[in-house]
């Protein structure tokens, strides 16, 4: 049975991802950058579909340094689809198979290609916000383009993954790789 303060922070989490899609920055309710791309992956979460699982826990990996000022370990125990998501802040780069979604910051691009060679074989939802980021491996970047927050999706990546990303989300990227 889900928690009431979890079906609240569901709820937020949606309705932003939803207002931010469709307003400005300005406009929306009072969301600083990281509780915005932080709803963002909440819901980018919400339209991914694993692999059958053993277990039900979705291992979100914060690689490098958690600029998010806490924004994501709201996200920490949130049911999401029959699963629960784990917050996993800075794991080292030999134990990112364990993770089913990582944030790669920015600072940890330099070596991008190194990185998605040793997880291309896993389920991994790779998420960053650094511009063009999809053309280089990426699945999904978050951008903020004339001051609203859209984002771009490497569906051929995914794929090549084993995830399969909702269409619903795929008609809402501005850009989406085949």
């Amino acid at each position: 049975m889900l928690k009431k303060n979890h079906i609240k922070r569901m709820l937020k989490f949606s309705l932003s991802f939803f207002c931010l899609l469709n307003s400005t920055v300005g406009h929306c309710v009072e969301l600083s950058e990281y509780q915005m791309k932080a709803s963002f992956i909440y819901n980018f979460i919400s339209y991914t579909q694993w692999p059958k699982r053993v277990n039900n826990q979705l291992n979100l990996c914060i690689y490098g340094p958690n600029l998010f000022e806490g924004a994501l370990n709201e996200l920490h125990e949130m049911p999401v689809n029959g699963n629960v998501i784990n917050v996993i802040q800075n794991p080292n780069s030999s134990s990112l198979n364990h993770c089913q979604i990582i944030y790669i910051e920015k600072n940890k691009l330099n070596n991008l290609s190194q990185l998605l060679t040793n997880i291309t074989s896993y389920p991994i939802l790779t998420i960053s916000d650094v511009p063009n980021s999809v053309d280089k491996g990426i699945i999904i970047n978050i951008n903020i383009k004339n001051n609203k927050v859209r984002f771009d999706i490497n569906k051929k990546q995914a794929e090549e993954q084993q995830l399969i990303i909702s269409s619903r989300l795929l008609r809402l990227a501005d850009k989406v790789i085949k």
